[in-house]
């Protein structure tokens, strides 16, 4: 088992189900974090250039279409002008389709002027999205005073920064999440179980029980004698619960008699004056665990003595 900086999160509000978080998965969440913003914001940006592009595109072809509208109504306004002057001598009825085209014309640009299309409303959504917030030479100032003094220099609180503050946070400690220290406050690196136990290491120790299930280590708790009430918490491997000396020694009694179970009990017999015996205890005694299993459990539990 690895001895390591570790953090037990519960999954959703049902008992068990402790999720194993290490310091190393965490920074590789926070990178994994960091690389998919910085893919959304690529994405972010190469889509608001295209809508961009595309309004351009629009925007020009509606001034092209209001330019030939424009001039198309001068055209037909100075042919009326030269007809009114007597330039053009034509019939009444090329005046009159003069008047009308003239009319549909400024009506067609009036049309052509009121209806200007407005960039798409994602655009400084996605723009915004893309942006890489860079700090102020202020802020780059004091983040290097910071170092300098061993402080941790004070963010500034922007949209884009707050986000990702919140989605760092989904992988840092929270509340209701379990971190067991060792009492060195150091870690050892990959270690035996053995080694856990002379050393008296936490971590390893919950590791173990979050590996084969608060439900195991209470089930074997109940086979070794132990009647009282436990939590149903990775803690119950180091022993976050109340037991009495007379489980205990059940306990241990069971391990140290090769895995059968018996009762302890204060009186064996009852003998009356004239020597009777008139009650006898009867043990029952049951195989709760393998004598493989007990002979590992001394070497361990020696070694806790000798090396400890």
């Amino acid at each position: 088992v690895e001895d390591e900086e570790i953090v037990f999160r519960r999954e959703g509000d049902q008992e068990g189900g402790w999720t194993a978080i290490s310091k190393k998965d965490r920074a590789l969440r926070v990178l994994e974090r960091r690389e998919e913003r910085e893919k959304d914001r690529e994405e972010a940006g190469r889509r608001a250039q295209r809508l961009r592009m595309d309004h351009e595109r629009t925007l020009r072809s509606h001034r092209e279409a209001a330019e030939r509208c424009r001039r198309r109504l001068q055209a037909t306004q100075r042919r009326i002008a030269e007809y009114e002057g007597g330039k053009i001598v034509r019939k009444q009825s090329y005046f009159d389709s003069l008047l009308e085209e003239s009319s549909l014309l400024e009506e067609e640009l009036l049309r052509l002027e009121e209806s200007v299309p407005t960039p798409s409303p994602e655009i400084p959504q996605l723009e915004r999205r893309s942006m890489v917030r860079t700090p102020a030479p202020a802020e780059a100032q004091a983040s290097r005073r910071s170092r300098i003094l061993g402080r941790a220099a004070p963010r500034p609180h922007s949209s884009s920064s707050a986000e990702e503050e919140e989605e760092d946070e989904e992988v840092s400690d929270r509340e209701g999440d379990y971190c067991p220290q060792n009492y060195s406050r150091e870690y050892r690196g990959v270690v035996t179980l053995r080694q856990s136990l002379a050393g008296s290491l936490n971590v390893p120790t919950v590791k173990l029980a979050n590996l084969i299930g608060v439900d195991a280590v209470i089930d074997m708790a109940r086979k070794l004698g132990i009647r009282g009430k436990l939590p149903y918490e990775l803690s119950l491997a180091l022993g976050s619960c109340e037991v009495t000396p007379f489980e205990m020694a059940h306990a241990f009694n069971t391990i140290a008699s090769g895995g059968v179970c018996s009762r302890p009990h204060l009186i064996t017999k009852v003998r009356d004056s004239a020597k009777r015996v008139v009650y006898r205890h009867k043990a029952s005694k049951r195989v709760v665990l393998g004598r493989n299993i007990c002979a590992d459990m001394h070497r361990m539990l020696c070694s806790a003595v000798t090396e400890g």
